[in-house]
């Protein structure tokens, strides 16, 4: 199939998703926020993303399509990677530009209001708030905001990438991971119930594990798992999530969250089984793709600082200069920080792997 960059229904796949969250934040939420009324957005809801049953203007559904892609990403990486090739891989394609992420709420919000002492959101956030929230501590423990708004997906995934190293040494046996998966899950889940010591922090991070373990049994499915154990597997894994969300007060999750994952599957399911139709003639969406965990990370802060500077134009003025300033941003910022640090963390582990083989 070649490398995992090149599968290009992922790449479509990535394009939709970043659309779609950012459709939800910086389109319909700004809006809202600023008291904005925009009748396109209201026409969409009730034209497609209700009937549909999809919420948050379908930026959910964006959230649910990438753990999905993640989940079959690591399956798929795990095939041809050691553990420790793994684990390095993902820490440099992940922090450094998350912590760069970090850094561009600091230079165009933090320190403008220490300077100019007018107070704005970030005025309250100390230093331990930065550094902990920067290796994401605040989904882990108590008394430390967060910085990124969106990094509440990465506590997820880190978490992820813990059970599924953990998994490693039986990944080539579908059936069996996934019900080892399913028992610990549900184990780890009891002990977040029950307010058993590091356990009773991380209760927002378990939810959706779940979802992401629906990527691994796509790739099972892609590489030979029967459509009826797959579609079984899956059923099993949203009724693991809707127990644990339950359980733990967040029952709101249902009905409403469980169209987006559906819509997610089926979307993931049907590109997957189409794959020979997505060709290099699509290169403005394969673009985006290759610029959607720096869009991810920036679409918030980039977005908004420009939208609000320009506050006193009309709001189509606004929103042009908003959305080109994310992509302008986030490209340089690939260039510059998310692509070396991938390269970086490329280096090392072909080094790690090559005295392990020495």
């Amino acid at each position: 199939m070649g490398n995992v960059s090149r599968i290009r229904y992922l790449d479509f796949l990535r394009a939709l998703a970043v659309l779609l969250v950012m459709y939800d934040h910086n389109f319909v939420y700004y809006a809202d926020q600023r008291q904005i009324t925009v009748h396109l957005y209201r026409s969409l809801e009730n034209l497609i993303f209700k009937p549909l049953g999809l919420i948050q203007s379908s930026g959910f559904l964006g959230v649910v399509i990438f753990f999905l892609i993640s989940g079959y990403i690591i399956t798929y990486i795990l095939e041809t990677e050691t553990t420790a090739e793994f684990a390095i891989k993902r820490f440099f394609r992940i922090f450094p530009p998350f912590w760069f992420s970090i850094l561009a709420v600091i230079v165009l919000y933090a320190l403008p209001s220490m300077i100019t002492r007018v107070p704005n959101y970030f005025s309250q956030y100390t230093v331990r708030d930065y550094f902990g929230s920067g290796l994401l501590l605040n989904y882990f423990s108590d008394g430390i905001r967060a910085t990124n708004a969106g990094a509440w997906t990465l506590a997820i995934e880190v978490t992820f990438y813990l059970f599924m190293a953990m998994l490693s040494p039986i990944k080539r046996q579908p059936i069996l991971t996934i019900t080892v998966f399913g028992l610990v899950y549900g184990m780890v889940a009891a002990l977040s119930y029950a307010g058993i010591g590091f356990f009773r922090h991380i209760d927002n991070v378990l939810y959706y594990l779940p979802i992401l373990f629906v990527g691994v049994v796509l790739r099972y499915m892609e590489i030979g798992l029967s459509f009826k154990t797959g579609i079984l597997a899956f059923i099993a894994l949203y009724l693991l999530f809707l127990a644990n969300t339950h359980v733990l007060g967040n029952d709101y999750l249902f009905p409403g969250y469980m169209s987006s994952i559906l819509v997610a599957f089926i979307v993931f399911y049907t590109c997957m089984m189409n794959a020979k139709a997505f060709t290099g003639r699509m290169k403005p969406i394969y673009w985006i793709a290759d610029q959607s965990y720096s869009l991810y990370l920036l679409h918030f802060t980039i977005g908004y600082f420009v939208m609000d500077k320009l506050s006193a134009e009309p709001y189509s003025v606004r929103l042009l200069a908003g959305i080109s300033a994310i992509f302008v941003v986030s490209a340089v910022f690939k260039q510059l920080v998310e692509r070396p640090s991938v390269r970086l963390g490329s280096r090392i582990a072909r080094l790690v792997r090559g005295e392990a083989q020495a």
